[in-house]
């Protein structure tokens, strides 16, 4: 009894570690960015002040965040600001730093499925300098770059990851 309930929990937890993470970002649509056909999916979009919402969906719950939205930071009577020293700001540091390895590592582990990009950056100078570098970079598969003078914009990005690959990089970043 216990062998067959553990294997179900194995089993369970390697397939929520390569269910895929799918980010499809479409500047048409009304919801920017959606996951598809993986355990989690996100969407950005605008709601109806202008503001910028992000909505995390998972099984049985959903979530909504309004990043420009500003908190209200509450003082603590007891405490004051003597207690800042310099490891303290080191360590901030680090942090940082820490987040932002992680951050990049794990963007650079999407595989990106299909990249649409139609610019357009409102002077000419700055769109005739785009156009060699598009060129040149715009010359692999499953990528496509254009600059318009239309003043129109438009993108197309379809990527995918799974947790396995993201908990890999933390852990990796963790104990270097």
């Amino acid at each position: 009894m216990w062998i067959i309930l553990i294997l179900i929990l194995v089993s369970l937890t390697i397939i929520l570690l390569v269910t895929p993470i799918d980010i499809s970002i479409n500047s048409d649509e009304v919801e920017f960015v959606r996951g598809r056909y993986g355990l989690v999916r996100i969407g950005v979009k605008k709601n109806s002040e202008d503001f910028i919402a992000v909505v995390l969906s998972v099984p049985f719950a959903r979530f909504t965040v309004y990043p420009r939205e500003k908190k209200e930071k509450k003082k603590e009577p007891g405490k004051s600001d003597a207690g800042n020293n310099k490891r303290s700001v080191r360590s901030k540091f680090d942090r940082i730093k820490l987040l932002t390895n992680i951050g990049c590592e794990v963007i650079t582990r999407f595989k990106i499925r299909r990249f649409y990009l139609d610019i357009d950056t409102g002077n000419v100078i700055s769109n005739a300098y785009l156009f060699p570098l598009f060129f040149m970079v715009g010359n692999k598969p499953h990528m496509e770059l254009n600059v318009n003078y239309n003043n129109n914009f438009y993108l197309v990005l379809d990527a995918r990851n799974n947790l396995l690959n993201i908990i890999i990089v933390i852990i990796r970043n963790l104990f270097k």
